[in-house]
């Protein structure tokens, strides 16, 4: 059933309502994380690294090379088991870091929307990200 042109000015003016107080909400919204939290992402970073190269390389053995090195050697064994439990809690943090990633794109958007070019500005950033020339308006 069509809406009336009443119904369908009123439904845009509550959009719009609803719109610009997501857009105070947001213009009054505090930093999500601190610059000490940021380090300390950077930090775990480079102890990540270690375990994804651990982790990695696992891949790269088959079933019975990986069986036959925690049967005849007990540290290997032990070091397997110390990686399972680093790459359990680093795979956690990567689910967290993409949500935060998430959430950062999403804010980085929210702000964007407040520029009259933004459109404009979004189609040259992914042409120098493409690696094509831009003309500057």
């Amino acid at each position: 059933m069509a809406k009336s042109k009443t119904a369908n000015r009123r439904s845009g003016a509550s959009t719009d309502t609803e719109l610009l107080k997501i857009a105070d909400d947001f213009k009054r919204q505090t930093a999500q994380i601190t610059m000490d939290t940021v380090a300390e992402m950077e930090a775990t970073e480079l102890n990540d690294r270690a375990i994804r190269r651990l982790a990695s390389a696992s891949l790269t053995k088959s079933g019975a090379e990986l069986v036959e090195a925690f049967q005849s050697k007990r540290s290997t064994a032990l070091a397997a088991a110390q990686i399972i439990n680093s790459v359990e809690a680093y795979a956690s943090r990567l689910r967290s870091l993409a949500e935060l990633m998430d959430a950062a794109r999403m804010r980085l958007g929210l702000a964007m929307c407040f520029r009259d070019d933004m459109h404009s500005l979004i189609a040259e950033a992914e042409s120098v990200q493409s690696g094509q020339e831009v003309a500057h308006a």
